[in-house]
């Protein structure tokens, strides 16, 4: 089945709309990283361990909250229209690979 007009429009409207919402999601990350002080640099040297109480239930709280987040976008995903099933390197009746 080809992909009509209609089929990339829409392609290109969810693409859009994942890319504004992945620069929603770094501008957020900058901010954090900013408001506790540190650099995208120091996030594999921290060794939570050595951190206190706090921080640690703050951190599991934050990582609960992301993956809530990502279940509510896949859920919300779901219920997107489905892109057209394109079988990659079929070729037209009468056409050629190349």
């Amino acid at each position: 089945m080809p992909m009509t007009p209609e089929d990339f429009e829409a392609q290109e409207v969810m693409f859009e709309r994942l890319k504004r919402e992945f620069d929603q999601l770094n501008d957020q990350f900058e901010k954090n990283l900013k408001a506790i002080g540190i650099t995208e640099a120091d996030l594999g040297s921290l060794d939570l361990d050595k951190e206190s109480p706090e921080v640690k239930l703050l951190m599991e709280q934050a990582q609960q909250a992301a993956q809530r987040a990502g279940q509510d976008r896949v859920a919300a995903a779901k219920n997107q229209p489905p892109t057209p099933k394109v079988p990659y390197g079929g070729a037209r009746r009468g056409g050629l690979k190349v």
